[in-house]
């Protein structure tokens, strides 16, 4: 037994073989934990992760190594704006806001080394892509990785921003661009992405062909030859016959189960960890296919264990010495073998097979023989096929159970054989005769001989063996987690609420029947008027399948749907209604107990309300019947009684009362009551009132029948004929005279007219007539439409004043009206004349003179053929404004006719002027400006060689523009100019550097009109970030991109330096000292002014996967850092439970490059003034690993997301943690303790389960 064990060990170093025996004893060693497969279906986020290499056909996650939301933040001159929309052909953006878009997620995922055959069947959150719930939400990309891939501008991930280049091509590497559209219905977050790939292409020697394959036999040979994931192999050192043979074997069909389809004996669908070693990948892949590889005379062979004949027969003439034989070990022994491996037909996740079944007359036996279960557990990662899967655990368990091993010495003959090769054995000592044996190992010695090790061999176990169908699992009862169960039977039931002053507030109970689904914890309900669109639902959110509304408006159709919500964010399709709120309809009591009583000239009323709590007044009617419904409504009491003054004498009234509510709602009339009023005559007796009675400044109207010849009264009234008389000091006289208007005599003066006593209906009709109108009195208000007709208007009254422009039409003109005289000189024109109207007969000669003819007027068709003789000419008259465009043409023209002054100004034009025609002579000294030269105009051809002198130039007249810009050069948006007199800001240089964007230039001091400066800037925009001086770092060459930058002197600051989006800006119109970002100081501050009002902010990490919103409470879980007595850094969560102790409010995220200064690798080498570019201690790079920086505000003014769990909240109430995640609650009492989070300063009130932000000033730092 001293011989066996470290023969074992030379000999596997002789051969250098792997093979599946040595993978499944190295994973079993290894005891690795069974997640590898699942973990291929995760999304990584890593720039560093390992790419992976796929073989056959796999759904994989990937690795998202760019995470972007469109556009960029752009920080200049102390403001944050953002760019959206950037166009990669002209490489701007075509948006700039004040706040982010965010309108889309962009992805690059990772999936495999290239090239691949094809990424298909992409799912989202476990969800098919195609899913109705991301319908227009997603696009992407394929690349399928060839070295030779493209990134055109036209493809998604181009459009994100500038960093992710036309050179972003990731060549050689499979992976997705995606864009994803927000939508808080389908996204919760980033999304998980996985996708169905198609492997490597590979070369199959038996075909001389490179193709998609799932062989194990091509997968293992391209492993091997790889340079870039692999081995790196020559072709010659692979024997590309036994690998053919190997592929065949692999290739061979097999029935799968009894009546089942047929497939392969093996195949290859594997997804390789590129950060194992080879020798670990190369055991998986033989494992999967019980693979040999063994290396003899400088090539490995691949063998694919199973039946074989003997390829020598070892005797006592080959074996020295005796033999060594080991008989079966438990450890190496098995009843049971249970293989894992992913399968397809369960959405990729780890299945398994066992064999011997359970229950199977093979388990019963082995047991019996082994008296305990011998278990075996192996993982596959290479086959994802039941069957294939169960037959290879039957193998196992049967080589297993071929517990004869042995060694033994022999010439140097077994030198022909390899690893795996069967050989027998006949030697008398063990009684053996031909026994069979697989060769395991070999060691060539120092004499010549070779020790063997060898493994008992059954050719029987490995015919592929037909067995059961698998059996297939009936779904748990288990809820599934992204299907929520809807809500039914939303019932709404309108209540009444009064409000503090007795009004009533229209109101409602909506409640629903919940899903039988126990994962659900809340419903989210919303509303909208059911004619507006769906982008006007407002939301709210409770844990209860009730909700009660107010102050809803009655008669508008509200729309209302309800969802379900589960525990892990998936919602529930929306259940819809709608509904009218009708309000309160119910008519209050009618008032009771109506109780009349008389009073002088009135009536008091009195009754009873009733004691509805909506009750509103009491409206009185009154009527001269009894009749109710023709009852006119005198008042409207709040009380309970009324007094009718407005009655007449001897006249019975009847009276009803109606009871009307807040909503409107009026009862039915009471019961009647009537009476009439107490008469005067009543309480003054006849004859009581005499003279005697009145006051001395009233005299009584005396009545008589007859007037008296002396005075009683100074009035009397005469009942016999209706007439006053007054004393005239002799006798009575008639003081009326008349009965009526028509027996008055004399005139009423106008002091006996009140102001505004004549209306309309004193004045009789036709009254009035033009003495009664005053001057101008009728103006244009008094006068009706269409009241003004001809015989109104007086003869030569219209004048053209009166007239409105375009008045006079056709019809108001009689025929033959327009004669000579009514024609103003040049009234007509070519417009008013039919074409050929004036003939020659119709012109007296020289009639037609220039002043009768409108510019442009006489045209072609306006006169006949040959009517136009030159007496119907006057001389001079036919001007250039009476001949038609391109009517003289050069026939008509006489030699040396166009003379300088009949060309008009600006009419010839360079298209007019042949090459060379314009001398130095022709033009005038100065004439030739910028106006008159179009930019790029004037050309070689058109100006003869030196025609162009100095003095037909005017001062300044060429400018940039007029000068063809091949005297300039372009780069990207600047210009430059060498040699220039022109003076900038006072000076003159002699080259000038110009942004076409801002017409901003500098110029270099050479040939300076000042010699003492060397530089001088200028920049017409005069914007914030137009700077005198500006020194920048760019990306690329004319590129708007800054890494660093400085300016000097812009109208905004004095000097603004900036790098990586941290600003800071010296002497602005605000502060000495204004910066963005982190102040880093190595000393101290010292401040003789005021502290303004801060907000004490801090890093912590927070779980990525954690639910988080700005405003919640933040607590410390664990210490991860501490790096001196400053800088330490903190895992914090957030608060779930109350009156927990907290350390701050999350305030927002980093970006992912930032790195803590506790963090920091070199953060102690960092004096001010160098760059910085902050790297994490690599010690430390596993605490960030799925894990964001975040921002926790802990001391200073703020806001604070609170609800109402300990009530309402007023100004000044201290705030702790409640049981709501992240939410903080009025604290019990006013005592500041260990777990008080800050202190109110403004009130909320809540309803349900609402969520309020506050402001607040916090007290845990």
């Amino acid at each position: 037994m001293g011989f066996w064990v470290p023969f074992l060990i030379v000999a596997s170093l002789f051969t250098g073989a792997a093979s599946y025996v040595a993978a499944k004893k190295a994973q079993k060693a290894a005891k690795r934990p069974n997640d590898d497969q699942r973990g291929v279906l995760v999304n990584k986020e890593s720039n560093i992760e390992q790419i992976p290499v796929i073989y056959g056909e796999r759904r994989v996650g990937g690795v998202r190594v760019f995470v972007s939301t469109d556009g960029t933040k752009l920080i200049a001159g102390g403001l944050t704006r953002w760019q959206s929309g950037w166009e990669p052909e002209s490489e701007v953006y075509d948006t700039v806001s004040d706040t982010p878009t965010n309108e889309y997620l962009y992805i690059a995922l990772v999936l495999a080394e290239g090239e691949v055959e094809s990424i298909t069947d992409l799912e989202i959150n476990e969800l098919p892509f195609t899913h109705a719930k991301y319908s227009g939400l997603i696009s992407y990309n394929v690349y399928l990785g060839g070295d030779n891939q493209l990134m055109p501008d036209t493809d998604y991930l181009r459009n994100v921003n500038e960093f992710w280049t036309a050179d972003h091509r990731l060549r050689g590497v499979a992976f997705l661009g995606m864009r994803f559209k927000w939508d808080e219905e389908a996204f919760a977050g980033v999304p998980d992405v996985t996708a169905l790939v198609k492997g490597k292409k590979l070369y199959d020697p038996r075909t001389a062909s490179t193709a998609w394959s799932d062989n194990p036999a091509l997968c293992i040979r391209d492993y091997l030859t790889n340079t870039r994931y692999g081995k790196g192999l020559a072709v010659s050192a692979i024997d590309d016959v036994a690998l053919g043979i190997a592929a065949t074997k692999c290739d061979d069909s097999v029935t799968e189960y009894t009546g089942g389809a047929t497939g392969k004996l093996f195949t290859c669908n594997a997804v390789l960890d590129t950060s194992k070693t080879l020798f670990d990948n190369l055991n998986i892949l033989l494992l999967g296919c019980r693979g040999f590889l063994p290396y003899s005379q400088g090539q490995y062979r691949l063998k694919i264990d199973g039946s074989s004949a003997s390829q020598f027969a070892f005797t006592t003439d080959h074996i020295i010495g005796g033999i060594s034989i080991q008989g079966e070990s438990k450890s190496d022994k098995y009843n049971r073998v249970t293989v894992k491996f992913p399968n397809p037909d369960a959405n990729w996740q780890p299945d398994t097979a066992i064999w011997p079944a359970a229950g199977s007359t093979e388990e019963t036996a082995y047991l019996a023989a082994d008296g305990v279960l011998l278990q075996e557990e192996i993982e596959l990662d290479t086959i994802t096929n039941y069957y294939q899967a169960r037959d290879l655990a039957r193998i196992l368990l049967l080589r297993s159970r071929n517990g004869i091993t042995c060694g033994i010495k022999v010439t140097s003959e077994a030198l022909q054989l390899e690893i795996a090769d069967v050989i027998t054995v006949t030697h008398p000592t063990p009684a053996w005769t031909a026994k069979p044996f697989q060769v395991m190992g070999m060691q060539l010695n120092d004499d010549g001989t070779v020790d063997v090790a060898l493994l008992e061999y059954d050719s029987t176990i490995y015919t592929w063996e037909v067995g059961t169908v698998q059996e297939t699992y009936p779904d748990t009862s288990l809820a599934d987690p992204f299907t929520v169960g809807a809500v039914t039977n939303i019932v709404i039931t309108e209540t009444t609420v009064l409000g503090v002053d007795g009004t009533v507030i229209p109101s409602g109970l909506i409640t629903w029947t919940p899903p039988f689904d126990k994962l659900v914890t809340s419903f989210e309900i919303q509303y909208k008027l059911s004619s507006e669109a769906d982008s006007y639902y407002e939301s709210i959110l409770t844990g209860l399948p009730r909700y009660e509304f107010l102050n809803a408006t009655v008669g508008v159709s509200v729309t209302i749907r309800i969802r379900s919500i589960n525990s892990i964010g998936s919602n529930s399709a929306w259940t819809t209604t709608t509904y009218t709120i009708t309000g309160d309809v119910a008519a209050p009591n009618a008032p009771t107990g109506l109780v009349l009583t008389q009073g002088m000239l009135n009536i008091r009323l009195d009754w009873v309300n009733p004691t509805a709590t909506d009750y509103k007044s009491t409206d009185v009617y009154r009527h001269t019947s009894n009749s109710s419904s023709s009852a006119a409504k005198i008042a409207s009491i709040t009380g309970e009684s009324f007094v009718d003054q407005n009655i007449a004498a001897d006249t019975t009234y009847y009276y009803w009362a109606k009871a009307v509510d807040y909503s409107g709602n009026y009862s039915g009339f009471s019961s009647v009551a009537s009476t009439n009023a107490t008469a005067v005559t009543a309480v003054v007796g006849d004859g009581s009132i005499t003279a005697a009675k009145f006051a001395s400044s009233i005299e009584p109207v005396g009545i008589v029948t007859s007037v008296p010849s002396t005075k009683s009264t100074e009035t009397i009234y005469n009942t016999t004929d209706n007439l006053l008389y007054r004393w005239d000091g002799s006798q009575y006289v008639s003081a009326t005279g008349a009965s009526s208007f028509s027996q008055l005599t004399g005139t009423v003066q106008t002091a006996q007219i009140a102001n505004a006593a004549i209306t309309a209906i004193k004045i009789g009709t036709a009254a009035v007539d033009t003495a009664q109108l005053a001057s101008s009195a009728v103006t244009t208000a008094i006068l009706a439409a269409d009241s003004v007709s001809n015989a109104k208007i007086a003869t030569d009254a219209i004048q053209g004043d009166v007239i409105a422009a375009s008045a006079i039409t056709t019809t108001k003109i009689a025929n033959d009206a327009i004669s000579t005289v009514k024609i103003a000189a040049n009234a007509i024109t070519a417009n008013e004349i039919n074409a050929n109207a004036v003939t020659a007969v119709k012109i007296n000669a020289l009639a037609v003179t220039s002043a009768k003819i409108d510019t442009g007027a006489v045209t072609a068709v306006k006169i006949l053929a040959d009517a136009v003789t030159a007496v119907k000419i006057l001389a001079g008259s036919v001007t250039a404004a009476k001949i038609d465009a391109g009517a003289v043409t050069t026939a008509k023209l006489d030699a040396g006719a166009v003379t300088t002054g009949k060309l008009d100004a600006l009419a010839v034009t360079s298209d007019k002027i042949a090459t060379n025609a314009i001398t130095a002579g022709k033009i005038l000294a100065g004439s030739i400006t910028a106006n008159e030269i179009e930019a790029n105009t004037i050309t070689a051809g058109q100006i003869k060689a030196g025609a162009i002198s100095a003095t037909e130039i005017a001062a300044n007249a060429l400018s940039v523009d007029k000068i063809i810009s091949n005297t300039s050069k372009v780069y990207g948006n600047f210009k430059f100019e060498l040699g220039t007199n022109t003076p900038i800001a006072g000076f003159t240089g002699a080259g000038i550097f110009r942004t076409g964007q801002y017409n901003g230039f500098g110029i270099a001091g050479l040939a300076n009109a000042d010699s003492t400066v060397g530089v001088a800037g200028q920049n017409a925009y005069n914007s914030y970030n137009a700077f005198g001086g500006y020194f920048a770092n760019s990306t690329a060459v004319g590129g708007t991109t800054h890494r660093s930058l400085a300016g000097m002197a812009n109208n905004t600051q004095a000097g603004v330096f900036g790098f990586s989006g941290t600003n800071a800006w010296l002497a602005n119109s605000n502060y000495a000292v204004q910066t963005l970002g982190d102040v880093y100081v190595d000393g101290d501050i010292t401040a003789t002014g005021t502290i303004t009002p801060f907000t004490g902010m801090h890093d912590g990490l927070l779980d990525s996967a954690s639910t988080r919103e700005i405003g919640d409470i933040l607590i410390d879980s664990q210490l991860l850092i501490r790096r001196n007595i400053s800088n330490t850094l903190f895992l914090m969560e957030i608060s779930t439970v109350p009156n927990q102790p907290s350390i701050g409010v999350y305030s927002g995220t980093r970006s992912s490059d930032y790195v803590p200064v506790a963090a920091d690798k070199e953060w102690e080498q960092k004096p001010f003034g160098e760059e910085n570019f902050p790297t994490i201690d690599p010690q430390y790079a596993d605490y960030f690993i799925d894990r964001d920086t975040i921002i926790s505000n802990s001391l200073g003014e703020g806001q604070v997301n609170v609800c109402g769990e300990g009530g309402n909240i007023a100004a000044g109430d201290l705030i702790a943690t409640s049981s709501v995640l992240g939410k903080g609650m009025k604290q019990a009492d006013d005592i500041l303790r260990s777990y008080t989070v800050a202190k109110a300063r403004e009130a909320a009130t809540f309803s349900g389960s609402e969520i309020k932000q506050i402001a607040c000033i916090y007290l845990c730092g």
